[in-house]
């Protein structure tokens, strides 16, 4: 086997970057640290070499195993993470989509000639911007919420269809989203220094799909044909290149305070919704720019039996919270799976008949919930 290069931000040097972000970069440190330790883990026991950055102001330990390389200042972070993404046979990045960081370290890595694993700069630039994906979306006839942008430094629209949800046109983790009630708090909600998205809320389950998608064809996708879009889950030969193959749906477990703080979620679903939110998962992404890796889609399941009030709310063009418990859910490596997918190779990928829970700090425990309502 050869080496993979995993870097993980809010371990791998992105407290060095300090100033306004420094709070945020700290509220996600802990679900950083449980993907990062989570993959590396899975990529160990299928003998890969691991090499990983290491912040020791992080005050997490890297997994045993790994080769770690401790970061002093941000000079030398970015000199170890150009060496280290060069000389990689494969390099996955896991970072915040917010303030660009996620595009920025995407376009180091294509600088260096890096084996980029995880999606392209050329996805990410427009993932990241979740106004812009639901505009493509749209275009493309893919459900989405109606909403609005509004620009940085300036207040909410005094017209809109309240309640309505206003998020950071780049985030991650749920940070800076809020539920605005009525048009008096619109009026009363600060001016914020960024970009914001105003959107309607649209009733029905928060779902999640994880997706892992082979390798581009001459910069293009080869696109989706129709063994592609219902193919069951594992066990599978090999992800064509282009094709995409969509894992179990997770329910998602949001804080129900306003803040829609995304908690962690529960999987696999019920098979009608999960089979719903695959085939939505499934027409977003091919709506977007060709992708390689894993990318994890965001839906709401509405009330209508038939999916015909379903909408994509966002895509994240990164490994996911979901991967924690899809690496418990599966028979095989998850790890391994996502870069023989990512390459083309074959990609052997079942799933067990049980249920799991997990959250953003790494706990993962069956579900006891589900296994009771099955009974």
């Amino acid at each position: 086997m050869g080496r993979v290069f995993v870097y993980e931000h809010l371990t791998g040097g992105g407290l060095q970057d300090g100033g306004d972000s420094a709070s945020c970069l700290a509220t996600l440190l802990v679900e950083g640290r449980a993907l990062r330790d989570a993959l590396t883990e899975d990529l160990l026991r299928a003998r890969w070499a691991v090499d990983l950055l290491d912040d020791p102001r992080s005050g997490v330990r890297p997994p045993a195993g790994a080769t770690v390389h401790a970061v002093v200042d941000r000079q030398a972070q970015r000199a170890l993470f150009r060496k280290l993404a060069g000389q990689a046979d494969h390099t996955v990045l896991i970072a915040p989509e917010w303030g660009g960081v996620l595009l920025a370290y995407c376009r180091e890595a294509e600088r260096c000639g890096a084996g980029l694993r995880s999606p392209s700069a050329e996805f990410v630039a427009v993932a990241a911007d979740k106004h812009q994906t639901i505009g493509r979306l749209s275009a493309a006839g893919v459900p989405v919420p109606a909403g609005v942008a509004v620009a940085a430094g300036a207040a909410l629209p005094d017209s809109f269809a309240w309640p309505a949800l206003v998020k950071p046109v780049e985030g991650a983790g749920s940070l800076g989203i809020r539920r605005i009630e009525t048009a008096g708090a619109a009026a009363g909600f600060p001016r914020q220094a960024y970009r914001m998205r105003l959107e309607t809320i649209c009733a029905g389950l928060p779902a999640s799909v994880s997706l892992l998608c082979g390798p581009r064809v001459g910069g293009r996708s080869s696109g989706l044909d129709a063994e592609a879009r219902e193919r069951p889950v594992g066990p599978l030969t090999a992800l064509p290149p282009g094709s995409i193959q969509a894992l179990p749906a997770a329910r998602q477990h949001l804080a129900a305070d306003g803040s829609c703080r995304y908690q962690g979620g529960s999987l696999p679903l019920e098979a009608d919704l999960c089979r719903r939110a695959r085939r939505l998962a499934l027409r977003a992404l091919q709506a977007l720019p060709p992708v390689t890796g894993f990318v994890g889609v965001d839906l709401i399941l509405g009330p209508a039996g038939d999916g015909s009030s379903d909408v994509v709310v966002e895509v994240n063009p990164r490994l996911t919270t979901s991967y924690l418990g899809l690496r418990r859910l599966c028979r095989d490596n998850l790890g391994a799976a996502m870069l023989n997918a990512a390459v083309g190779q074959p990609i052997p990928l079942g799933f067990e008949n049980g249920a799991w829970q997990f959250d953003v700090c790494g706990r993962v425990r069956p579900d006891r919930s589900a296994a009771e309502a099955g009974a």
